[in-house]
């Protein structure tokens, strides 16, 4: 039981981190990003929250 929670933690712990890039994306085009890098920041913040999300509703959390 101990290593399956253990296992859960550190999957969720991506996906923390993953949200938590987002949201420094996030602070940084509002505060430094520079003229015209919208688009790239709006990819990659997306991609960012894709992942995110694949991750937090992947079959193996459920399992876990």
């Amino acid at each position: 039981m101990e290593k399956k929670y253990q296992e859960l933690v550190n999957q969720l712990k991506v996906v923390n981190d993953l949200r938590r890039a987002a949201a420094v994306l996030n602070w940084d085009q509002s505060t430094y990003m520079p003229s015209g890098g919208g688009p790239a920041r709006a990819r990659q913040m997306a991609t960012l929250r894709m992942l995110a999300q694949e991750k937090f509703t992947d079959v193996q959390i459920g399992n876990l």
